[in-house]
């Protein structure tokens, strides 16, 4: 974005030209005394006017009305888009006055009578409760957030006003969850999965509101005005039953039995259904106010109950069943009828049309820009989720395909203007490259190269809305098809052939289509996806005369609109032929599933970066050198260097047919930058970086870096081999320091042997040697000490890189089984499954009992899987690895991973929904868990023949589960949906220019970007969105870095709501949010609530990595010492203890990270007195630093210093001890605590002493210290 059009935006959204408008509210609307007045901005349309009214509380009750301006009616006479500025420039209105508008019922109609009861519905919560029913799964969007209740953020100005201690309440609190967080009892996943939602506690404010039974109405009554019958129950338990009327609503004569449609005249009748309700129902406007309430006191932030708008909530992997509550309302299931309008078609949409219509829309202005995005985001999020509930009903066998006598997987649907397929390989494209397997893997290229699109926007060439929903181990394809593709086609002529593909492969794959149309508006395209326009030559010999811009199996298609659409972009990167010509061989049972493995997008980019740069950079120097070589001394111009796009661009259908060797060698140099650049790089970066929490985080972390997942095993490798190589290396950096040290001693030995000068001398030499000290110092400021987890990292990537592949290996398993096995028989093998994998320790071979009322329906072939055991499972899962992802698992891997963690991961790929309880894997652990999953059985006795009695007294029956996993643990299968929404560009612009406004010292016009840039997320996105859960994360830095610690910590908050209701309440995303906001806090001085979140951060950690992260030393050590600063000594001491024994464990009791935390900790302890365990901890450090880094390393001599100093303080207190009867003696007893000499030191000191002020000193400021860059205190 140019620096004009960062002005101009800037001006666009914080100079707009506001109206003051006053609106008169009809007489019968709460409120209606006063008017409103609203401002608005020039460029608002009469729909923004209406829209806004519709957020305020006054206003949420009406919907059928008109907008006046004096006689003239706005609704009727103008366009709903039609700008404010226009319309009241017709009228002859000054703007610079305030505008006066009135608003007038209208008489209802049918359509608006249903727009009207779905508003009622909004307005009494039951949308809630609305959204729970019809939820594809349970309890989505649940958090943690509110349990932890945190205080209120305290105001900046204030706490730096009064800084007072800390008060003892809080201290109390700071040491309880201390405790909490060092206890090292077992984790329960039955407390993990405990939530609690805040609809279950929401009453129903009516019993029921029904269409009646005398609807529909009659057209004698029709004619008198009748709309619509209702029955309405109350919670009172009255019924009445109610017209819905031109003129309003009123309660009618009727009964269940008799139809009297006339008015009763002891009910007034209302205009407004809101206000009839509660005429009639006392109990009505309390249970409301009740809601609210409990709403309002559930959270502060009301993003943790603001239903998603833009997106779904993410399905939680363990479900609380106490949390499920279902609330009866009968008008549920008519709701349908409220919403497909009069005749039911309002529900069909024409999606491809809405679709580019919206992308037709102007982009001139920053608002035009605003009003697309969101429309467009919008729509994207509709499709996604009407095409979602369509493909769980295909899965389920609900609905009737085009195709019914063809194979299940052959099955097409057209429903609601969406067309679905199996994503398999049914027209046969992928027979050559590995069929169904091929055809899965490009169906989700082909989504990755729609949003591209979406976010290049190129003008001219259409594509689809595109999403793809796995469930229960099967895909469907959704597309908005092309206008005309399902028409039967035309009779072939030699003029008009009677494939509709105008541009690419024809459909039976014998000639390549070229159109100079297409072409032309395809090359912006060719640009943004870096391909070189070439020639095709196919196997028949066929050879296309022109060049076609992208790959010869994107096809161009001219819709029946005249549009040109673009489909098939699973080819819009480059085959990775390395990886493939390696591992694709299909004679061989060990091949590579398919031969479509292409590269990521972001490879490509990088690639192209990087290339564009060194010739770039060659250019600069040839031009450089030949300009030296001129004899003149003339200046002439810079000369500009032009990029030739052939040199940075690649042909998409290298190794798909013949093509230029040069072209060959492009694909294969993009392929082997992968392996050789990318991924060493990542290993590399890996050792220094924050190490991933979980596979996703791994999974996201490679792909941002452009690496493919079929390379975790390859990462894996890298891992382990980069972790020996740093090993030896460490290992011959010691042998190294430990000849130094020898040879330090042998030369004090030797100097102390020639020493014969007289002993008064010493003081002189003492002082002679300090001040060498301090010169030494001045040449040496910093240490070389590496204290990056580098081990601890490595092992941890490879740890999660095989999770990872396990996880995945087991998902490609359970969706191969999946294809023979009905549905309802799919929770009984998931949990055999599982008690094969994860259950070896209670039994190798699992019991499994099927239901045989379900049994019965299938032949027992289908129960094959019944008779697997933990060898055939483990051995199944280990040939699923190596066939995608080239490992071999160690041995016994199965013992080195969490079951709970696995347990996670793969109900995350597969989408599995289990029961909260306290799942068991250990045969002691197993046996709790067996007595707390007890069911009682009441078995009725038949009487015996000799038994006089008709009855005999019921059996109960103790049933025991004999395995981890049972069927019924399994609440819910989840849809994994992946959809074409995209993030705008006008967000990033927008980003930029006011980073760009901070960066050039103008902090208030950038923070006021920020804060509008805000509300344009929530704009475009909604407020409940995984974008706006990134940017508040994002903007609580930026507020940070400026001072505004409040403002960051609040933000942090909400970043925190969103995350876990987006994301999940213990996905990576969250658990990196409440570290961040727990950092804010204590910043903020609010340590209880910093604490509090440090805790639910680290208890997750525990459930979705382990307890031995490599980040969680740093952050024991960080509590550590911010308890030391708050003086809960005992606290410190622990938390200091706990972080020496994990990182002994992660990176080894002889590492220089533990070394540091031994430095720290003594230095802590020489603050509380406590000398002898001081002297302990820095004679550790001095041994591991004197190995590492060697003895004349900076850090060793500082540790030296201290052990020198410490010993002689000590020895110094045992010998007062001593003479403390005896008269006091002239020796002068050294200072206490030891004080590290300085460079500026100008005084007679004996020894150089250590600064205790250091201990008591933040992460970042001692690592500072370490490396010599702090200020020295002069003395």
């Amino acid at each position: 974005m140019t620096e004009d059009n960062a002005e101009g935006q800037e001006n666009a959204l914080t100079s707009p030209n506001l109206v003051s408008v006053e609106i008169a509210l009809p007489k019968d609307v709460s409120g209606a005394s006063k008017p409103l007045t609203v401002k608005m901005a020039e460029s608002d349309s009469i729909s923004d006017l209406t829209s806004t009214l519709g957020l305020l509380s006054s206003m949420r009750d009406l919907t059928n009305y008109n907008v006046y301006y004096r006689s003239t009616n706005l609704s009727e006479t103008f366009d709903d888009l039609s700008p404010i500025s226009e319309v009241f420039s017709v009228l002859e209105v000054e703007l610079q006055q305030d505008v006066k508008l009135e608003l007038r019922h209208k008489p209802y109609t049918l359509a608006a009578v249903y727009e009207h009861l779905n508003k009622f519905r909004e307005v009494i919560g039951l949308h809630f409760l609305d959204r729970r029913a019809f939820e594809l799964g349970e309890l989505s969007g649940v958090g943690k957030f509110d349990q932890l209740q945190l205080s209120q953020v305290p105001d900046q100005k204030e706490d730096e006003k009064d800084k007072a201690e800390l008060a003892e309440d809080d201290r109390a609190s700071i040491s309880a969850i201390c405790d909490r967080i060092l206890d090292e009892t077992k984790l329960d996943l039955s407390e993990h999965g405990k939530f609690y939602d805040i609809y279950s506690d929401l009453q129903v404010p009516i019993k029921s509101l029904t269409i009646s039974q005398w609807s529909p109405v009659s057209p004698k009554e029709a004619a008198r005005g009748d709309l619509l019958y209702l029955a309405l129950q109350t919670l009172e338990n009255d019924t009445y039953h109610i017209t819905c009327h031109l003129s309003g609503f009123f309660v009618n004569s009727c009964s269940t039995v008799n139809f009297n449609p006339a008015r009763k005249s002891s009910h007034e009748p209302k205009f407004l259904f809101f206000d009839l309700v509660s005429s009639l129902s006392p109990a009505f406007a309390k249970a409301i106010a009740r809601n609210e309430t409990i709403l309002a006191n559930s959270s502060r932030y009301a993003e943790s109950y603001l239903i998603p708008s833009h997106t779904s909530g993410s399905y939680p992997w363990l479900v609380d069943t106490g949390a499920i509550s279902r609330k009866p309302d009968q008008s549920r299931p008519q709701l349908s009828i409220f919403n497909n309008g009069v005749d039911g078609s309002d529900n069909v949409k024409d999606w491809n049309e809405d679709f580019q219509a919206i992308r037709e829309l102007p982009s001139a202005t920053v608002n035009e820009r605003i009003l697309r995005e969101r429309l467009a985001i919008k729509l994207l999020s509709e499709f996604t989720k009407q095409a979602t509930e369509t493909a769980v009903n295909i899965i389920k066998g609900n609905l009737t395909p085009m195709n019914p006598n063809e194979s299940v997987e052959q099955h097409i649907y057209m429903r609601n203007g969406i067309f679905y397929s199996s994503g398999v390989n049914a027209t046969g494209a992928f027979d050559e490259t590995g069929g169904n397997e091929a055809a899965r893997y490009a169906a989700a290229k082909d989504l990755a190269g729609v949003k591209l699109l979406n976010r290049i926007d190129a003008k001219g060439i259409y594509h689809l809305a595109t999403c793809v929903v796995d469930y229960m181990g099967r895909r469907i394809v959704c597309q908005a098809p092309v206008p005309g593709i399902l028409n039967d086609p035309v009779v072939e002529t030699e003029e008009a052939p009677a494939d509709k593909v105008c541009y690419g492969l024809s459909t039976d794959g014998t000639k390549v289509y070229s159109d100079a149309q297409f072409h032309e508006a395809l090359k912006p395209v060719a640009e943004a996806f870096h391909m070189k326009p070439h020639k095709v030559t196919l196997p028949n010999g066929f050879e296309t005369k022109e060049e076609i811009a992208l790959s010869k199996d994107s096809k161009g298609i001219r819709g029946t609109d005249g549009r040109n659409y673009v489909i098939d972009l699973y080819r819009s990167t480059p085959l990775d032929i390395e990886f493939i010509e390696k591992h694709w061989k299909p004679e061989s049972d060990d091949s590579y599933p398919h031969r479509e493995a292409v590269l990521r997008h972001e490879a490509v980019e990088e690639w192209w970066r990087r290339r564009a740069l060194a010739i770039f950079k060659s250019e600069t120097e040839r031009l450089e050198a030949e300009k030296g070589t001129e004899k003149n001394g003339e200046e002439t111009e810079k000369p500009q260097i032009l990029l030739d796009a052939q040199k940075v661009s690649f042909n998409p259908d290298a190794f798909t047919h013949d093509v230029d060797e040069e072209d060959k060698e492009v694909v294969r140099e993009m392929s082997s930058f992968v392996t050789k650049q990318l991924i060493e790089e990542f290993v590399e970066e890996s050792k220094k970086q924050l190490c991933p929490f979980d596979g996703t985080h791994l999974s996201s972390l490679l792909h941002k870096a452009g690496i493919n997942l079929r390379y975790l095993g390859l990462i894996a490798t890298r891992a382990q081999e980069s972790l020996e190589a740093f090993e030896q290396e460490e290992k011959r950096k010691i042998e190294a320091n430990e000849k130094a040290i020898e040879e330090e001693t042998k030369k004090a030995e030797k100097a102390e042997k020639k020493e014969d000068k007289p002993e008064e001398k010493s003081e002189e030499k003492a002082e002679k040697t300090a001040e060498e000290n301090v010169e030494e110092r001045a040449e040496e400021e910093s240490s070389k000490g590496i204290f990056d987890p580098i081990k601890a990292n490595l092992n941890s990537v490879r740890l999660l890189a095989i999770q990872e592949m396990i996880a995945r290996a087991v998902k490609h398993i359970f969706r191969s089984y999946s294809q023979t096995l009905p549905s309802y028989l799919l929770p009984y093998f998931v949990a055999h499954f599982h008690n094969c994998l994860l259950g070896s320790q209670i039994s190798g071979k699992p019991e499994i009992s099927i239901d045989e009322t379900l049994s019965a329906f299938v032949d027992p072939e289908v129960l094959n899987f019944t008779t697997l055991d933990k060898e055939q499972v483990l051995s199944i899962v280990e040939k699923e690895v190596l066939l995608r992802f080239r490992f071999e698992l160690p041995e016994n891997w199965i013992n080195a991973l969490s079951p709970i963690t696995l347990m996670r991961e793969i109900a995350h790929k597969f989408g599995i929904q289990w029961k909260t309880q306290g799942y068991a894997f250990t045969a002691e652990g197993f046996k709790e868990f067996q007595e707390s999953t007890e069911n009682v059985i009441v078995h009725k006795q038949k009487p015996s023949k000799k038994s006089k009695k008709r009855t005999s007294p019921p059996v109960e029956e103790v049933s025991k589960r004999s395995t981890i996993f049972v069927a019924d643990d399994i609440i819910s299968f989840t849809p994994s949906v992946k959809s074409s929404s995209y993030k705008a560009t006008l967000l990033d612009e927008i980003f930029e220019a006011a980073r760009g406004k901070i960066a050039a010292e103008e902090k208030d016009s950038g923070v006021t970007l920020l804060n509008e840039l805000v509300s344009i997320y929530e704009q475009i996105y909604g407020v409940v969105h995984p974008e706006t859960s990134n940017f508040y994360s994002v903007l609580s830095q930026f507020y940070s870095d400026l001072g505004f610690t409040t403002e960051a910590s609040e933000v942090a908050r909400k970043a925190c709501v969103l995350f876990e209701r987006t994301a999940g309440f213990d996905s990576f995303e969250t658990i990196s949010s409440f570290i961040n906001s727990a950092y804010f806090e204590a910043a903020n001085n609010s340590y209880v609530n910093a604490f509090k979140l440090y805790e639910k951060a680290l208890r997750d950690w525990d459930f979705v990595f382990g307890s031995h992260h490599p980040s969680s030393v740093t952050t024991l050590t960080n509590l550590a010492e911010i308890l030391a600063q708050l003086k809960i000594v005992d606290k410190a001491n622990r938390t200091f203890s706990a972080a020496l024994e994990l990182s002994d464990r992660i990176n080894g009791e002889d590492s220089q990270i533990t070394a540091m935390i031994h430095y720290r900790f003594a230095g802590t302890l020489v603050n509380e007195n406590r000398f002898d365990e001081a002297l302990g901890h820095f004679e550790k450090a001095h041994t591991t630093f004197s190995r590492h880094i060697g003895p004349n390393d900076r850090l060793t001599k500082d540790c030296s210093n201290y052990v020198a100093n410490l010993k002689t303080y000590i020895a110094y207190m045992k010998q007062q001890a001593k003479d403390k009867n005896k008269p006091k003696s002239k020796v002068k007893a050294p200072p206490v605590p030891p004080q590290a000499a300085t460079k500026k030191s100008k005084n007679k000191s004996k020894t150089a002493q250590p600064d205790p002020e250091i201990a008591s000193q933040s992460v970042d400021e001692i690592l500072k210290f370490i490396e010599g860059k702090t200020k020295t205190k002069k003395k």
